[in-house]
């Protein structure tokens, strides 16, 4: 049961396909978003992001591995949804697996990726689906989402109406919702934190979270985040905080979709 980063890279440090040299192919499941990994880089607490990757690097104390069987043809997957947007969380990805200055090809989609299992054979199956989102807090009623959709998607051949009052895949023709709560490392000068208590207020004078969001395409409304009183750590005169939001998401499955047509390689 491989948990964290460090479980994975202790498991091909200590094993290798039969008959093989190093690994081939690697693939690693994890729900995911733009901004990481849903899993630790070590212990049972935290994500795998930019900030913890390269706080692993730092540490005098990561796991060394001899040999992690793995050379330039070797190829991770990270299947999860939209992490190839964030080409530089691939190349991260990259430099921690390498095995003496050899990194390996890094690849992931850059579209929502959506598993199910059929009804009449129980099979796993999975497609690939746009992702149409608006990033609220509270959530506002169908009529007022709606209407954020339409405005922020003028072209979307959707009736977002009839889309968010399904809540379930049902088939490839029929848009659904879905809604998820992201929380979002975010980087600010300590006196902002003392003295302003929202994003919006933040994004007005701090240029880190502004190039966050700028980056991201996110919004800083006051009414669409918070800013939880938690502080993950302290470097210089920057605080590390979290920020939540929530994501209503309408997907919609583009039909035929293959691997090679949605993946991002970092090589």
């Amino acid at each position: 049961d491989l948990s964290s980063l460090e479980d994975i890279l202790s498991y091909l440090g200590s094993n290798c396909p039969p008959g093989e040299k190093n690994w081939g192919i690697i693939n690693v499941v994890s729900h995911s978003s733009v901004f990481g990994l849903d899993f630790p880089v070590h212990g049972d607490k935290g994500y795998v992001n930019e900030k913890s990757l390269k706080d692993y690097l730092e540490r005098a104390d990561k796991l060394k591995e001899d040999r992690l069987y793995i050379d330039g043809d070797t190829v991770i997957t990270l299947w999860g949804c939209a992490l190839g947007k964030n080409r530089h969380f691939l190349k991260l990805i990259r430099k921690i697996f390498a095995n003496e200055g050899k990194r390996p090809i890094v690849r992931s989609p850059d579209k929502r990726l959506y598993f199910y299992k059929d009804e009449s054979d129980l099979s796993p199956h999975k497609f690939y689906a746009e992702d149409y989102f608006v990033f609220l807090r509270p959530p506002p009623d169908t009529k007022s989402l709606s209407s954020k959709l339409a405005d922020k998607y003028p072209t979307a051949n959707i009736n977002w109406q009839n889309a968010i009052t399904n809540t379930d895949f049902v088939d490839y023709e029929t848009p659904f919702f879905t809604l998820t709560t992201f929380t979002i490392l975010l980087h600010v000068e300590r006196k902002y934190v003392k003295r302003y208590k929202t994003l919006g207020q933040l994004a007005d004078r701090s240029r880190e979270i502004r190039k966050i969001l700028d980056r991201y395409h996110l919004s800083a409304s006051n009414a669409d985040w918070e800013i939880p009183p938690g502080i993950e750590n302290r470097t210089g005169n920057m605080l590390a905080i979290l920020g939540t939001t929530k994501k209503a998401a309408v997907l919609k499955a583009i039909p035929g979709a293959r691997d090679s047509d949605v993946m991002i390689y970092a090589r």
